[in-house]
């Protein structure tokens, strides 16, 4: 699975149309029950923990998270805003580790809009 995919757009007669700096992601949305398995398998719950390999992009779209034990983040970790700024967003994990993944919660280009807490609640010894 390409962590990228390359958009091409052609106009007979015109040619190809210039698609610089345009990223197209195909996003698992984390309340999708298909997104952890054929068949809708039980997403994470307390405990658990989540990988999110390379190519795929996980947009958390749930007000609060389990208390999860261990995110590995090779792909993208993406944070949903909400259209009411007062809206709050919670994650809590033990561990999250990012190898050569990202976290997105927002970008310079669209903000994050609204309240987002992450908590992390391990320690230095564990």
């Amino acid at each position: 699975m390409p962590d990228v995919p390359r958009l091409e757009i052609y106009i007979e007669g015109k040619g190809y149309v210039v698609t610089k700096d345009f990223e197209i992601l195909y996003i698992y949305r984390w309340s999708d029950p298909d997104t952890w398995g054929k068949g809708g398998d039980i997403p994470p719950q307390d405990g658990n923990s989540v990988y999110v390999p390379k190519g795929q992009h996980l947009l958390f779209d749930l007000d609060k998270s389990p208390k999860l034990n261990f995110v590995n983040v090779e792909g993208s970790l993406i944070f949903a805003p909400d259209a009411d700024p007062n809206h709050l967003r919670e994650f809590d994990a033990t561990h999250i580790f990012m190898k050569g993944g990202r976290m997105e919660v927002g970008t310079e280009q669209h903000r994050y809009t609204s309240k987002i807490v992450i908590t992390m609640w391990g320690n230095k010894f564990e």
